[in-house]
């Protein structure tokens, strides 16, 4: 029994961890991106560049950790690079709609009040989240919307289905 205690307390976090896990991409191409060091300060420990022309050096971003400002990341290249960690700002992460629909919820349940939006093919910047859940933030004709969305493409191709 008290194996089984033990045991619980590593697996239960790792698993509640596993299913928080949370995906996007780097919405900036051919320009310099800084990760930082810290959650605040200006203190630059990485740059990144992704290169559209030359289609490179495009990354995976995973979201750990979030702070007013930024988000602390897990970036690969998708070429499996090894991995990095650092923090970046918010305004540099996106998502696409998953197959050019957007629901887009006021909080992060399914129970809560909902916009559904079609054919979209812009963009959702990414300014918070809560386990898979994202809020994002995108205009339509020139109005400005932000909300809570479950389906999304991490896709930097949108290739998602």
């Amino acid at each position: 029994m008290r194996n089984l205690l033990i045991l619980s307390f590593i697996v239960v976090p790792f698993a509640l961890n596993a299913q928080k896990v949370t995906t996007a991409f780097i919405k900036y191409f051919n320009e310099c991106i800084n990760i930082y060091q810290q959650p605040v300060g200006h203190e630059v420990e990485a740059k990144i560049f992704q290169d559209s022309i030359n289609e490179t050096n495009y990354y995976n971003v995973l979201l750990l950790e979030k702070s007013p400002l930024r988000f602390k990341v897990r970036l690969q290249a998708y070429d499996s690079s090894p991995y990095f960690e650092g923090w970046i700002d918010k305004e540099c992460i996106a998502v696409y709609p998953r197959n050019g629909e957007v629901l887009l919820y006021t909080e992060p349940t399914i129970n809560s009040p909902v916009q559904h939006f079609k054919e979209i093919t812009q963009l959702l910047t990414v300014i918070d989240y809560e386990g898979k859940w994202l809020k994002v933030y995108f205009i339509i004709n020139d109005k400005p919307y932000c909300g809570w969305i479950k389906e999304y493409c991490p896709n930097i191709y949108n290739s998602c289905s």
